[in-house]
């Protein structure tokens, strides 16, 4: 599910995360904030859940966390630590 809101500009990690979610079941992609994370781990998708930017994503999981892995593999899950403080 190629990124469409901005110029995507290809990584190096890209081929190691495909040969990584060819071979498991999940992936962790780390890294300081605003790097592409999520525009890299997007590239590979095929479905989403945004729990950064969803609110009815966060709910679901209160709800029934198994509805949230529901779509089509591989899926990436994009989420931001947020301090105990901020909203």
């Amino acid at each position: 599910m190629p990124v469409e809101t901005m110029s995507y500009k290809t990584r190096i990690v890209e081929d190691e995360l495909a040969l990584l979610l060819g071979a498991t079941g999940a992936v962790l992609v780390e890294g300081a904030k605003a790097c592409g994370k999520t525009a890299t781990a997007m590239q590979a998708a095929a479905s989403e859940a945004l729990l950064d930017v969803d609110a009815n994503i966060r709910r679901m999981i209160d709800v029934d966390p198994g509805m949230v892995l529901a779509g089509d593999a591989p899926r990436p899950f994009a989420y931001t630590h947020k301090r105990p403080h901020e909203t």
